[in-house]
């Protein structure tokens, strides 16, 4: 049972990775959009709605991942370990959302034009 937890934390540490490194390619994209005029709570939205979209997709795959486990136990309540499971990812997923919009989306919206622009991994 502890691989689990080990498992889940690890593609939480994974997922956050991603996530950073993904918004770190799209300060350019970033940038430009604040310099022709959109505001940051626009900024927000736009990347937001992306970061929400693919935290829903990831959240249908675990609760149809949690499902297919709890059959896999053959227990003959296997609906309560598998909500259980749900639970649990879900809330873990809720934060992982938190943590990728309020501080890592918030803290490269924030940066002026000027460094958005200028730092950044991608070479042209």
């Amino acid at each position: 049972m502890y691989y689990a937890y080990i498992m889940v934390f690890s593609s939480s540490i994974n997922l956050l990775l991603s996530f950073c490194d993904y918004l770190k390619l799209q300060q350019k994209d970033v940038g430009i959009l604040k310099y022709y005029g959109f505001s940051i709570p626009d900024v927000m939205k736009v990347y937001r709605g992306n970061i929400n979209g693919i935290f829903g997709v990831c959240e249908l795959i675990a609760a149809i991942a949690c499902v297919i486990m709890g059959m896999m136990f053959h227990l003959k309540n296997w609906w309560i370990v598998s909500g259980e499971m749900l639970i649990i990812v879900t809330i873990g997923m809720l934060f992982l959302r938190f943590i990728v919009n309020q501080m890592i989306l918030k803290k490269i919206v924030t940066k002026d034009v000027l460094t958005l622009v200028k730092d950044t991994k991608e070479f042209e």
